[in-house]
Parts: C-alpha cells; sequence; structure tokens
C-alpha cells in the first residue's frame, strides 16, 4: 500500500513540478487527486513543497512526500492528533 501511494504522490509531485519549470498555465497544476486501493480511498493534496496522503477510512496518519523543481526530496509520516 505504501508503495501505491508513493508512486502517485511521486506522479502528482513531477506533474506540478514540469507546470511550475516550464511556466505553464497555472490551471493545469492539479492540487488535489483521490484515488482508492482495494477498499480504502486515499485523499492526494498539494502544498507546494510537499504532497501529503492520508486515507480516508483512517486519519491517523499522514504520508508526506517533499519535493521542489528539481527533485523529490524526502518522505515522512506524520501521527495526527486530531484528525
Amino acid at each position: 500500500m505504501d508503495l501505491t501511494c508513493i508512486s502517485h504522490m511521486k506522479a502528482l509531485a513531477e506533474h506540478n513540478s514540469w507546470v511550475h519549470r516550464c511556466k505553464i498555465d497555472p490551471s493545469q497544476l492539479v492540487l488535489k487527486r483521490s484515488f482508492q486501493i482495494k477498499d480504502e480511498t486515499f485523499d492526494l493534496e498539494d502544498h507546494t513543497s510537499y504532497i501529503s496522503c492520508i486515507s480516508r477510512e483512517n486519519k491517523e496518519v499522514e504520508m508526506r512526500l517533499y519535493y521542489d523543481d528539481h527533485g523529490l526530496i524526502g518522505i515522512d509520516y506524520i501521527t495526527l492528533t486530531n484528525p
């Protein structure tokens, strides 16, 4: 499951970085996206310097993929105290 989430996050970060680097119309940015793995739905959101991934069914952990216009920087897991 983590690898699938990372794959979706990476694709979103690469797309949005491409839009920024190539000075394409900002309306082409994808700021939110959802996808499903088996019976679980995940929401992705671009916060400019990182992509967050949270399960709708289990809102206790947020996965973050940090990036900039040069590529991916790192991955972090955040425990949400008040989901």
